[in-house]
Formats: C-alpha cells, structure tokens, sequence
C-alpha cells in the first residue's frame, strides 16, 4: 500500500501539471511585436539580385518573382491558358491576372498603416489574435515559396505541359489561394483594430476639406473588401479548374477580376496625387475640382449602410457554402439551402459590390483631374 500512495500522489502532481501549462502555454503578443515582426518578414521576402524568390518590392507591395526563365515565358504565353500558369501573371490589364492583384489588395491596408504609433493602448489580447493571424499567413507564403522553388529547380526540365509541372502547378496554386484568404482574413482583423486603437478620426476642417488621410483610408478598406469579395465569391470557384470553350478559358475569359484589377490600377495611378491633396487640410478654402473630389468621397460614403448589409449577407451566406468550386453540369434547385446562399453571394457580386467599387473610384478620377 505505501507503494501506491506515491505513485498515485504523482499522478495527480503530473496532471494539475499538465493542467497548468496547458492553460498558461499560449503565448502572448504585444503589438509592437507584430509590427516588429511584420517588417521583418516583409524585408526578408523582399526580391533582390541575391535571392530566388520573392513576395514583395522594395516599396512593400506584394510583387511575386519567378526567377525560372521557362516558368516565366509560360505565365506569359496566352496560347496556352489551358494550363493555367498565364494566371500567376501581375498585369493588371489581363483578365488572367486572378491571383496576385488579389494578395496585392489584401495587404494593401496593413502596409500602408502597420508601421503607425497606435493613438490608445491595444489590449494584450487584441494584439496577441492579430499575431496569430500573421502567423498562419507567414507559414503559408512559405507554403507557397517553396512550391515556386520547385519551379527554379526544374530549370530547363521545365515543360509547361509536364506532369510534373502539372502537380507543382496544382500545389502552388492551392497554396496560392490559402494565402490569399489568410492575407484577407488577417488584413480584415487589422482594420478593425486600427479603427478602434491605432487611427485617430480627426474632423474635417470647417472648410469642407476632409481630414488628412481619411479619404485613402476609405479606399484602402474598400480595397480590401473587394479582395475578400472577388478571392471568396469568384476565385474559390474556379482557382484550380480549367475549361476550355471553343478556344477560350472560360473561367478567366469571364474577367471576374477586372473590377479589381481597375481599382488596383486607379489606386496605384493617384496614390500620390490623393496624399498630395490631402496633405492640403489648411490650406483655405477649395477649388471647384477640390470640391468634386470631396462630393464624390460623400457620395460613397452615402452608400456605405447599403453595402454594409450586402456584404454582411454575402459573407453569411459564404459561410453557408461548403464548397464554391463550380460544377458546369449544376441544375438550379429552388428548394436547396446551399443554391439559395450562392444566390445571394451572386446578387451581392452583381450589385453592392459592383456599386462600391464604381463609388469608390469616383473619388480617384476626380482626383486625376487636379
């Protein structure tokens, strides 16, 4: 008996042991740490003579190289879309462009404001969800850069309509996907602590003049937006499907991403001339071009409580659908829950989507014209 005693008294001291750690184990985040860490990996995965591989340029943008000169003349031969590497392409003004100017839009916002001085303090916890969020993304951009190492590997082997390119293709481009809504979901959790703890909503000056950087911050959000829009209504139905109809790839021919891609261009286009104008808060009262700039950021704000619900029932309905992929040989069933929550992210894609994004870049070609 005088055995078992110890034995069981150590049992117990194991188990309130492991009780313990496991409810002090998570490790706890500051945000300076995020913003620390995040410029890190950006700086770490930035393109240079000296590495193979890249996620962004030298401004911080998302820019995706691949230094395979094989793999390159595939992504831009659109001859062959059947194979789908044309859609690892950046050019903004093709409708193959399906992947990367998502990521770009993505993580937009996080780079413009990650590096700001937060106006109140941001509680631990806070700060320790919006770090583990980087964290999944971080592991799966190195997902994806070592698919694309794969690529640099195959050298002259490389044959776009290999079997083996076939299977690198199918994990990068799966790794590519999960990225991108990692990228949305983290950047989305961003915003909501920067507008609550990091940026300040100053008021706009008695003039009219809207209050410095509160216009880009606006876009920037919808930018984002529309990133989780088009990756979660459009490109989680076909990421990894081809179809080919008479000669053309009728997944990407449909130009889902132009929407988009048209923001993205307005955006890169203006940056500068928007931070110009409103840099100008003191500066007395506008002009009439000033002023169109103004009414149109008004105007899209007008419709933001619209959009609000759209997008509210689209990521509801999201949520609802197990698998968006598309299935050509699909039937409408009225009587399905599934067909009814597709429809509802289908009218929201056709409708406060669209509306947004064309609200929204009103602002900027009112701005090109300053």
């Amino acid at each position: 008996m005088k055995k078992i005693i110890p034995s069981l008294f150590c049992a117990v001291v194991m188990c309130f042991s492991l009780i313990a750690f496991a409810g002090c184990g998570e490790t706890k985040y500051s945000y300076a740490e995020l913003q620390r860490d995040f410029e890190t990996f950006v700086t770490e995965n930035t393109f240079s003579a000296n590495t193979d591989t890249g996620l962004f340029n030298e401004n911080g943008y998302v820019e995706i190289k691949y230094a395979n000169p094989k793999l390159v003349s595939a992504i831009n031969n659109s001859a062959n879309k059947q194979y789908m590497f044309t859609r690892l392409t950046n050019n903004l003004s093709s409708e193959q462009a399906v992947f990367e100017p998502a990521l770009q839009a993505s993580l937009l916002y996080v780079s413009k404001y990650i590096s700001v001085k937060p106006a109140s303090e941001i509680p631990t916890n806070v700060s320790t969800q919006l770090y583990n969020k980087f964290i999944e993304l971080k592991s799966k951009a190195s997902d994806l850069q070592n698919d694309i190492i794969k690529f640099n590997i195959r050298g002259d082997n490389f044959k776009a309509d290999g079997a083996i390119e076939a299977s690198f293709l199918n994990s990068l481009l799966q790794n590519y996907y999960q990225l991108i809504i990692i990228a949305c979901d983290f950047s989305e959790k961003f915003i909501e602590v920067a507008n609550e703890y990091i940026l300040l909503d100053a008021p706009d000056n008695a003039t009219g003049r809207v209050a410095t950087g509160k216009i880009e911050r606006f876009y920037l959000e919808k930018l984002t937006q529309n990133a989780i829009s088009y990756s979660k209504g459009y490109l989680s139905t076909f990421y990894n499907q081809s179809l080919m109809q008479s000669g053309q790839e009728v997944y990407t021919n449909a130009n889902t991403i132009k929407v988009l891609n048209d923001s993205l261009k307005l955006y890169y286009a203006n940056q500068q001339n928007l931070e110009d104008f409103e840099k100008k808060y003191d500066s007395g009262e506008m002009n009439v071009l000033e002023k169109n700039v103004v009414q149109s950021y008004k105007t899209a704000q007008d419709y933001q409580e619209i959009f609000d619900l759209g997008y509210a029932s689209f990521k509801n309905s999201y949520q609802k659908v197990d698998n968006m992929i598309i299935d050509p040989n699909e039937e409408f069933d009225p009587n399905s829950n599934i067909q009814a929550h597709k429809q509802i992210i289908k009218q929201y894609l056709g409708n406060e989507y669209v509306n947004m994004a064309n609200f929204a870049n009103e602002i900027l070609k009112k701005v090109s014209l300053l």
